[in-house]
């Protein structure tokens, strides 16, 4: 079912009706002449009554269509919801643009690593500005930057809660009391280890210490780890620990899963994917309507594009991910899970749940049924009769 039929059997059924009354009309007046009403069959499937009203439409030459005359204010805001609603089907556009949207997200994901490097140098500079080294000569001797033993090496933040975004109570507390708490893993035996600093007295002042100590070191090469690894490494399973540890250790510096590698590069990635999808919408809308706001159907039909596109680049990431593990010389290793764009999958996901709410909201707006429409529509001499047509067909059948 296409806009134009629905528009098109409105508005011949309003004039069939129109008919129907004036020729009642006409045979209830004092000169009766007779009246050629189209005959239909009695039982008619949608394509059937599309293509019999066309005929007619043909033959009475009936090239107009006025909704405003077939339909009530009422009715008419019914049918703008329920159209609304309805999905549009995908044009060769759309399927193009799909196509675009995931070449450009694959071709970002095929070179993350190398524009995650070329982050890397652009913040370098900015890590020797006066501003940074006093940042991070204030963090010094904190707590949460201990490294004796068991915590030390270029991957020491993991082992730490004051590095973990997702523990920040955790750290203010080893801040303020003076003392590192930690797990480390020493022949296969969990240990817990504690070490005394020098205390800080307001949470003011441990607060600020422990943002600027923060912002110091995620412009470092090894950033910080991803909230809640901190948790990972130090779980009851060793190698649950030594997952964290190796995918934000990495082969190399900065070469791991971090919070620069796992948004930067990753988040331009699914804002591309993002873009060339949403223009493509809005650029069609334009085109169409005269204008970039979008109805209800497109906005579902830009969400239905969104999935695919993400769903491509994520399915793409996940990919490189796995062939990395399957071609690299040293086999699988941790940090290969890098390569997974995960604020693409977010997206993905966040377009499916869309998807489905449209799908729910499309089936829980159903048309009205046939018996519905007669006692909204019809006048009262009309129920009678379709009560007396409904009598005659069910004794003769």
């Amino acid at each position: 079912m296409n806009a134009d039929e629905l528009d098109r059997n409105l508005d011949t059924i309003r004039r069939r009706l129109e008919a129907m009354d004036a020729a009642v009309v006409d045979a209830l007046s004092d000169d009766p002449t007779p009246s050629e009403l189209p005959i239909a069959s009695p039982t008619q499937s949608y394509a059937e009554l599309t293509a019999f009203n066309d005929r007619l439409r043909n033959e009475k030459c009936w090239t107009e269509v006025d909704l405003d005359a077939a339909l009530t204010p009422e009715l008419a805001a019914k049918l703008d919801q329920w159209r609304s609603l309805q999905r549009i089907p995908w044009s060769t556009a759309d399927i193009a643009a799909v196509g675009l949207a995931g070449m450009v997200g694959g071709t970002c994901v095929w070179f993350d690593a190398a524009i995650d490097r070329m982050i890397r140098q652009w913040l370098k500079p900015l890590n020797q500005t006066r501003l940074i080294q006093a940042f991070e000569k204030s963090g010094k001797q904190l707590p949460i930057d201990y490294m004796g033993p068991g915590f030390g090496g270029r991957a020491h933040r993991v082992k730490s809660a004051g590095h973990d975004l997702a523990r920040p109570f955790t750290a203010l507390r080893q801040i303020m009391d003076g003392q590192f708490d930690g797990i480390r893993w020493s022949f296969g035996e969990r240990v817990t280890a504690t070490k005394a600093f020098e205390p800080v007295q307001s949470f003011e002042e441990a607060l600020l210490r422990w943002v600027m100590h923060l912002i110091a070191d995620v412009l470092t090469p090894m950033s910080l780890p991803i909230p809640g690894f901190s948790l990972l490494y130090e779980s009851n399973s060793q190698t649950i620990s030594k997952f964290a540890h190796h995918a934000y250790a990495g082969i190399r510096p900065g070469e791991g899963l971090n919070l620069r590698s796992a948004l930067v590069a990753p988040g331009m990635t699914a804002i591309a994917t993002e873009t060339v999808v949403r223009t493509h919408v809005h650029l069609t809308a334009l085109r169409e309507r005269g204008s970039a706001e979008l109805t209800g159907q497109e906005a579902r039909k830009r969400n239905e594009l969104c999935l695919a596109a993400h769903s491509l680049v994520g399915a793409a990431s996940i990919g490189k991910a796995v062939a990395q593990g399957i071609v690299f010389e040293y086999g699988v290793h941790p940090a290969q899970i890098r390569h997974v764009n995960f604020p693409t999958l977010i997206m993905a996901g966040k377009a499916a749940l869309q998807v489905a709410s449209d799908f729910s909201a499309e089936r829980r707006a159903a048309a009205p049924s046939w018996d519905e429409l007669l006692l909204d529509l019809a006048q009262p001499w009309q129920l009678d009769l379709a009560c007396a047509v409904e009598a005659t067909w069910a004794t003769e059948c």
